[in-house]
């Protein structure tokens, strides 16, 4: 299971980040990208946690091979949609 962090660790981790992971956790983009993947997949239920996972592989304190499996085990995602969000 994920660790939880406070916004204040958020934000101390934030600021470490080189500008271009900085200028792509906050992008339009970025959050159009996830909404789309999530319609798509037909979870956009799990909207607001799948962003929440994303920012914690950005900030770097979820691997990015450990994202799939999260999101089958805290959002309950069958392993083919899990694979297709976080692909």
């Amino acid at each position: 299971m994920p660790k939880k962090y406070t916004s204040e660790q958020f934000w101390k981790l934030y600021e470490k980040l080189p500008q271009e992971l900085k200028d792509a956790l906050f992008a339009e983009e970025t959050g159009n990208n996830i909404y789309e993947i999530s319609k798509r997949n037909g979870v956009e239920e799990n909207l607001e946690e799948i962003v929440d996972y994303v920012g914690q592989v950005l900030v770097g304190v979820l691997p990015p091979g450990e994202f799939q499996e999260t999101l089958e085990k805290e959002l309950k995602l069958k392993k083919d949609v899990a694979k297709k969000v976080a692909q």
